[in-house]
């Protein structure tokens, strides 16, 4: 072999590969000018939003160059292996490897070739294997023919192969570490962000979306049926997962805290965990919201970065196909490009297999030490619903030709406003019909996903004997909301968070299982406020809470409060409280040190006291809307009316008064000197 054929192999490679990304990215410029654009605030934040993207942008070109490098390798190798003119050896390849990529990619990330005449019945007829197989074949045959020829050599087609078969293991997850038996005792916290337990078999759901996880929660778990968050937003809910408080005494009553102030501002479970001896773990598969730092009492934090590149990027990602179709994993283009590390922001091109996988190896790691406790919150549920390959094939989605054919699409409330409609708005009204059929397709099919990762969880429990000395809660932060049948409300969806009305995404999974919990079903009225006591009641430790721990039956009529996140205007009364800013993107800052995303802590006041809040007991369901010049309330039996259709206020008078008495005698802001009085009144 001459120098001069190898100075040919590395630059055809090179430019190969250059040429690939110079095509996707010209082909995601937009995303990119969108990604710079989403912080709107002043030119410095524009800049370094800029100046963060352009780093992404070198590393991705960084991994194409490798890509070019490995491609130039083979290369030599296949034109060493057979006597061919090398010209038609590199072009016979490039164009191969480049069709099988293109090919395969379209199944296992549809959304980034959105626009392909015939995109929906080829991903919905073709399985990946049989493109990589026909592939294979081909090449395989065209080394067999030469071989017979006399054309090829032997070991050196055999090196070939090798190095092709080491190739393919570049977005290889590898498996996890088999757990050991620890002394213990452990508390494992399972989460799975939106999971409204009605889509459940085990809560008569007519479909079996997680076949796994119904099946441990009917043999093996206390399920607790009326369990409620007591804010629909991931953030403001683990803070009260972890401090048994609501979010008026925690504090975080919005995404995205500031650097400065990211802890709530009582005690944390965590703590007395950390002062105990235990070894403490979190992990995300979602940071951009929600995340978790050292100054919370966890010893390790496996989480994807946090920062303006992921939360930035997410809501446009750019379609490098390449990059995604042949690096997509932790052994080669994460360590790359490590904003996709094991990363659900980026869900066109999820993996939730190698998170599953990723969540196992984390349970080994934790059950090294005596006594763990570790938090895993899953977030594959999450809006916009990307759905890769094969769970956008799910529930018949394959035939399906709407505009939210791989992810959501929101959809009003023109169903919902009970107003005569010509034929013409009538058949756009079916048109939002079906959309939202596909949209909770798409949200079961997510399911499926959560069941993958239940699965894996409960085989690494299984592997390891844990289950004996192993406190396992099995919850969702809060559920999700999708148009229903007779809503008295605007509705713009799927969302939660930003209005009172109906408990979709309120209710939420909790479920138990371990030493002094027996299996079966519980319907008192419970909260996220009782995971911190009652951890605290397994492992004998001291944490007062405003929770009730489960080991405890309830005594009397329970009243439960909770209230929205930042909403928009499009959800509200006209006569609603407003906010300062007119958008709510212009309530976020960047801090120019972490580089991470905030809200201004000038607003926490005003978003506050325009909250719309509620109050319930084990009947009623009493919304308060925050509207000038008076609020105005609303009251429902919310078990049998669970998206608040019929208002009951006079015919139940007393209970109305009850109920907004309660909600008349919370603060809606309470001063640091009032918290510590708070979170020792329990939430009885």
């Amino acid at each position: 072999m001459s120098g001069s054929d190898l100075k040919q192999d590395l630059k055809f490679g090179l430019a190969w590969f250059a040429g690939l990304y110079a095509y996707d990215l010209l082909t995601c410029t937009w995303a990119i000018r969108k990604a710079i654009n989403k912080v709107k605030h002043d030119p410095t934040v524009t800049a370094l939003v800029r100046d963060e993207i352009l780093i992404y942008l070198a590393r991705m070109l960084g991994a194409y160059l490798l890509m070019g490098l490995a491609a130039a390798g083979i290369l030599g190798l296949a034109r060493r292996a057979v006597d061919d003119a090398p010209r038609r050896v590199r072009w016979g390849l490039a164009a191969g490897v480049s069709a099988w990529l293109t090919l395969r990619g379209m199944i296992l990330w549809p959304r980034m070739f959105i626009g392909v005449p015939g995109l929906e019945w080829y991903v919905a007829h073709v399985h990946p294997a049989a493109v990589t197989g026909l592939f294979l074949a081909a090449g395989l045959g065209w080394l067999l023919l030469r071989l017979a020829q006399g054309r090829a050599r032997p070991a050196r087609v055999l090196a070939l192969l090798a190095a092709v078969g080491l190739a393919s293991l570049a977005d290889a997850q590898p498996p996890a570490a088999r757990p050991r038996k620890n002394a213990g005792p452990n508390v494992l916290i399972v989460s799975f962000d939106a999971l409204r337990p009605d889509h459940l078999k085990t809560f008569g759901y007519e479909r079996d979306t997680a076949p796994a996880l119904s099946r441990w929660l009917e043999r093996s778990a206390r399920i607790y049926d009326s369990a409620f968050t007591t804010l629909p937003r991931t953030w403001p809910a683990w803070n009260s997962i972890l401090t048994g408080t609501e979010p008026l005494v925690h504090g975080k009553r919005e995404s995205l805290p500031a650097p400065w102030s990211s802890r709530p501002r009582v005690p944390m479970i965590t703590d007395v965990l950390k002062e105990a001896g235990y070894h403490t773990r979190f992990m995300t598969d979602d940071s951009r919201f929600s995340y978790m730092l050292p100054e919370h009492n966890f010893d390790v934090i496996e989480q994807p970065p946090v920062g303006i590149r992921a939360f930035a990027l997410s809501r446009y990602q750019p379609y490098f196909r390449v990059f995604f179709t042949f690096l997509n994993g932790p052994l080669s283009g994460w360590r790359l490009v490590p904003t996709y590390r094991y990363n659900q922001a980026f869900g066109i091109t999820w993996r939730p297999e190698a998170f599953a996988e990723h969540v196992a190896d984390n349970i080994a790691e934790a059950a090294e030490h005596d006594r763990f406790f570790m938090a895993v919150h899953a977030c594959m549920l999450h809006s916009p619903a990307d759905r890769p390959w094969p769970y956008h094939l799910l529930y018949g989605m394959g035939d399906y030709r709407g505009g939210n054919r791989f992810k959501y699409r929101s959809t009003g409330s023109s169903l919902a406003d009970g107003a005569d409609v010509d034929s013409a708005r009538l058949e756009r009204m079916e048109r939002k019909a079906e959309a939202n059929a596909q949209n909770i397709n798409l949200y079961d099919a997510g399911i499926a996903m959560v069941d993958l990762t239940w699965r894996r969880i409960e085989r690494a429990l299984d592997e390891g004997g844990l289950w004996d000395n192993t406190l396992v809660l099995v919850i969702s932060d809060h559920g999700e909301d999708f148009l229903e049948e007779g809503l008295r409300y605007r509705y713009r969806g799927p969302n939660h968070g930003y209005h009172p009305w109906g408990i979709g995404q309120q209710h939420v999974l909790l479920a138990a299982a371990g030493p002094g919990f027996d299996p079966g079903r519980s319907g008192e009225l419970r909260s996220l406020l009782d995971v911190s006591p009652t951890i605290a009641r397994y492992l004998g430790l001291d944490f007062p809470a405003q929770g009730l721990p489960l080991q405890d039956e309830l005594g009397g009529r329970r009243v439960l409060f909770g209230e929205t996140g930042v909403s928009e205007k499009s959800y509200w009364d006209k006569r609603h409280k407003d906010y300062p800013f007119d958008k709510v993107y212009k309530r976020y800052r960047l801090d120019p040190e972490t580089l991470r995303v905030y809200q201004d802590e000038d607003y926490d006041r005003p978003t506050a006291v325009a909250k719309d809040r509620w109050a319930f007991d084990d009947t009623f369901w009493l919304v308060e809307e925050t509207l000038e010049p008076a609020s105005r309330y609303s009251l429902f039996r919310w078990r049998e009316d669970p998206t608040f259709t019929e208002e009951l206020g006079q015919e139940y008078r007393g209970d109305f008064e009850r109920l907004q008495s309660l909600l008349a005698d919370r603060p809606r802001i309470l001063d640091d000197g009032e918290v510590e009085a708070w979170r020792e009144r329990r939430v009885q």
